[in-house]
Order: structure tokens, then C-alpha cells, then sequence
């Protein structure tokens, strides 16, 4: 293979690498409410991707409120590895996805609020 070729193909490796999607976060990066819990009193930290007013209508005992919207703004505010919740679990996917390829750590909390409430954890 000429030098020109293997430059050639070495331009496309590189290409396809920084395009390839990395949405979702990794199956590490999720683990269940009841974990969430037990790392949260243990004093790992835990931020609401939610909106201030979702937010104020109840959230995870502990949790932070950092939105969605804001959080690449904001990085400095964050802990290092932070636990990431929201109502659902889409937003925060959508936030451990961001922080990751931001090259932050974070875990998504599966399930969110609605899960964290259902296994009667606390609440604020």
C-alpha cells in the first residue's frame, strides 16, 4: 500500500471515529433507584436535570437541581461523578450522554423520580 493510499484510509478511520454516535450512555453509566439510594447516603452527589419548577414539585431526598438546559453552561457547579435523575429517565440519559463526551463522569439514575417515588424513597 502506498503512502498516499494508507494516509487515505487512515483519514477515513479517524472521520468515522469522531461521527459515530455516542448518545447513549454505556450500561455502567445506569444503575437503579435503590443503588442511586444507597450511594446517596453514602454522600454521592445527586443532580435534578429537571426544570426549577418540576423540581419544586417534589424530587429525590438530597438531589440538586441543575436543568437540562443549563447543564453544559454550568459544569463548573457539578461534582465529580454525580448521579444525573430527572422525571423519567430520558432527560437524564440525554445529561450522562453529554457529560461523558464532555469527558465528566456521570451516572444515570434508571427510572427518575417516577421510580425513585414508586419504591417509596425519600422525598423533598
Amino acid at each position: 500500500m502506498s503512502g498516499i493510499a494508507l494516509v487515505g484510509v487512515l483519514s477515513l478511520l479517524a472521520a468515522a471515529w469522531l461521527l459515530w454516535p455516542r448518545g447513549a450512555p454505556a450500561s455502567d453509566a445506569r444503575i437503579p433507584v435503590s443503588e442511586a439510594a444507597a450511594r446517596v447516603a453514602a454522600g454521592a452527589p445527586l443532580i435534578d436535570v429537571r426544570s426549577p419548577a418540576e423540581y419544586a414539585g417534589g424530587h429525590a431526598a438530597g438531589a440538586r437541581n441543575l436543568p437540562l438546559d443549563q447543564l453544559m453552561q454550568r459544569l463548573d457547579e457539578l461534582p465529580p461523578e454525580p448521579l444525573i435523575v430527572c422525571q423519567s429517565g430520558a432527560r437524564s440519559a440525554r445529561a450522562v450522554a453529554l457529560l461523558r463526551q464532555a469527558g465528566r463522569p456521570a451516572i444515570d439514575v434508571a427510572g427518575g423520580t417516577s421510580a425513585w417515588r414508586a419504591a417509596g424513597l425519600p422525598m423533598a
